[in-house]
């Protein structure tokens, strides 16, 4: 096809079938039909439909213009070998999500501009993904589990670039990394107003905030990793609350000597344990009238920064050990 004569569908990827594209795609679907493989080496403008469970490859510098989903969840796998742009929404949210997304393409960077949902996005190199501004992340709640993983520890980093929802929101799990096999960076690049809001173990090397967004950590889940920012006074750290009283962990250090966090909060109901040293201009209880939030900071490790609470008498700071604190209490 072209762009002024486009196709209207073309089925490829039947069982045991290898089909190769070599020029760009203009079709209103490609059907990948069967549990065979589609290789794409130029762009496609089409919405890519998996019947079954196939194989779609892009080459580096394919680009996709339209929606790829399945049409039953858990179907499909969609490789990236190199950088590649995605205009839409890969896996649909709701019961249309893919079964694995890799990303292979060693120092190379897929750009989604739409939602991504799969069970599945693992970096087979040490590769990079954006999110668009207001698009989500593995958020579908009728997966099962979603999960981003890395072949190699301290491989891979992603970008959110704005507001997102990341990580399982139903009654699945969600992890980004697991223990031993951490993801290189998580990247906290939206503007100050921008919250991402992860419902997921995180697992990183570093945890950065390159401009003044709020991430926000949801559900009782926990940071594995150091958490730093781009120069201080930059970025907020939330530890949410919910129905119950959630219970955090943050295994690493919050901040550094003169790259302090602008803000670590700690809301509701929820008890906070950290490990390591706290460098943050403010550490903040923000609690509802009826509630009182806890910090609990392990033996040796110091508060550098001032405490402050958005109500009186809310807030508790647990001291393990010897500790010293950086400012007002």
């Amino acid at each position: 096809g072209t762009s002024a004569s486009v196709i209207t569908r073309i089925d490829a990827g039947e069982d045991a079938s290898t089909s190769t594209f070599t020029g760009n795609i203009y079709a209103t679907t490609l059907n990948v039909g069967g549990s065979g493989t589609v290789s794409i080496t130029g762009d496609a403008t089409a919405t890519i439909d998996f019947d079954a469970d196939g194989n779609l490859i892009l080459a580096d510098n394919a680009d996709v213009t339209g929606t790829i989903t399945a049409q039953t969840a858990d179907n499909g796998i969609v490789t990236f070998e190199g950088s590649s742009d995605v205009s839409s929404d890969v896996g649909e949210t709701g019961n249309n999500e893919l079964k694995q997304i890799n990303i292979n393409g060693a120092n190379e960077t897929v750009a989604f501009s739409g939602h991504v949902n799969a069970d599945v996005l693992n970096f087979g190199a040490d590769g990079v993904i954006t999110i668009a501004d207001t698009k989500n992340l593995l958020d579908d709640a009728a997966a099962t589990n979603a999960d981003i993983t890395v072949s190699t520890g301290n491989t891979g980093t992603i970008v959110l670039s704005g507001t997102h929802a990341v990580g399982q929101t139903g009654n699945g799990t969600s992890s980004i990394g697991v223990s031993g096999t951490a993801l290189k960076r998580l990247e906290i690049a939206g503007d100050n107003g921008d919250t991402a809001t992860v419902n997921a173990d995180i697992f990183a090397t570093t945890i950065a905030f390159t401009d003044d967004a709020d991430l926000t950590i949801d559900d009782g889940h926990n940071i594995t990793g150091a958490i730093t920012t781009a120069t201080t006074n930059m970025g907020e750290l939330s530890f949410a609350d919910d129905a119950t009283d959630s219970a955090y962990t943050v295994t690493g250090q919050i901040g550094v000597s003169g790259a302090l966090l602008r803000q670590l909060s700690i809301q509701g109901r929820s008890v906070l344990t950290t490990t390591e040293d706290i460098y943050a201009t403010i550490v903040n209880f923000d609690a509802t009238p009826t509630t009182a939030a806890t910090l609990i900071v392990a033996d040796g490790k110091n508060i550098n920064g001032a405490v402050t609470t958005d109500t009186d008498e809310r807030g508790i700071v647990t001291f393990s050990g010897s500790t010293t604190t950086g400012g007002d209490l």
